[in-house]
């Protein structure tokens, strides 16, 4: 399913993930200093697709990816990552859609707790989730058991 949209002058669609956009979302998650430490294999993102194919999705704008964003749901708290846009098309109200319409999506799974993971320097993002209804919460520590974050 995918719903054309009309933001502050571009005309676009939310629509799902296909495996045929990985090099275009891999491309634009680097554009915007979100492709680190090889976390975005083509496999992880098959096995994302496999896990909740609906909660992957993509703003395209006359056939090109401008923007994304992967809930997850773990039956308890509903969680957003991956929001991005690229930078020819953000301030024009795609971030905050695309925000939008996941949170939709993992509210009718049950969701009704939401987080979601932003890096400490990332205050154009910041802004966005508080422009959406969330609250920035600076006391919360990450913890992982891998390397390649941060």
């Amino acid at each position: 399913m995918s719903k054309d949209l009309t933001l502050l002058g571009v005309k676009g669609k939310i629509r799902g993930f296909k495996i045929e956009d990985y090099q275009e979302i891999v491309s634009l998650w680097k554009k915007v200093g979100l492709a680190e430490k090889g976390e975005n294999t083509k496999e992880d993102l098959i096995e994302q697709q496999k896990v909740a194919k609906d909660l992957f999705l993509v703003y395209e704008v006359d056939g090109k990816i401008a923007g994304t964003v992967i809930g997850g749901w773990d039956g308890w708290r509903a969680w957003i990552y991956r929001i991005a846009v690229a930078p020819e098309y953000q301030r024009k109200g795609i971030g905050s859609k695309l925000i939008l319409e996941i949170t939709k999506r993992l509210s009718s799974k049950g969701g009704k707790r939401f987080r979601a993971l932003i890096m400490s320097h990332n205050d154009p993002s910041k802004s966005m989730f508080q422009k959406t209804g969330f609250k920035l919460h600076e006391k919360i520590v990450l913890a992982t058991k891998d390397d390649l974050c941060c």
